[in-house]
């Protein structure tokens, strides 16, 4: 219960000041970095649900600037993994941060339409229509004319708003 208490703590001051600056200092890092297996999966966990709601980034040390917070996230579920082999909760993290990653290089990359076009219809095939329309939507930024594009995001529209009226 003490271990949980402290570990609270720990997300709420990094929680507060992430928010504050969108990024967390290099003295916090060092914090996160060290622990258990329960404290870095904790950790993560924490983190990945605060970096879906606002990004951030980390410090690497006082004199470098920074890095993407999902990097981070990713070290504290690879470091879990090898802590406890075959976990499946820190492959599972693992697994989300990896895709989380790949999704922010092509949003912010110079993408193709067809490999925008195809994250999306991954996303589709799987019933994620409103990450779906995120990357045909970029896709349409990059091919304004297509006719194909724009029919698919109707179509990926109309289910969105069936799936969400069921």
């Amino acid at each position: 219960m003490k271990k949980l208490l402290i570990l609270s703590s720990l997300f709420l001051a990094i929680n507060s000041i992430a928010q504050e600056k969108n990024r967390i200092n290099y003295d916090q890092w060092i914090m996160i970095e060290k622990g258990t297996y329960t404290r870095m999966m904790t950790t993560a966990d924490s983190l990945l649900v605060e970096y879906e709601s606002q990004p951030f980034e980390v410090e690497e040390a006082p004199s470098k600037c920074c890095t993407n917070g999902l990097l981070v996230i990713k070290n504290l579920y690879k470091a879990a993994m090898s802590e406890q082999k075959g976990d499946e909760d820190a492959k599972a993290g693992y697994d989300k941060v990896s895709n989380l990653i790949k999704d922010e290089k092509l949003l912010e990359g110079d993408s193709s339409t067809q490999e925008l076009l195809k994250r999306g219809n991954e996303y589709q095939s799987t019933g994620n229509y409103k990450k779906a329309l995120i990357f045909y939507e970029k896709a349409l930024e990059k091919d304004p004319a297509s006719k194909s594009i724009k029919k698919t995001i109707k179509q990926t529209k109309k289910k969105l708003k069936k799936y969400k009226q069921a």
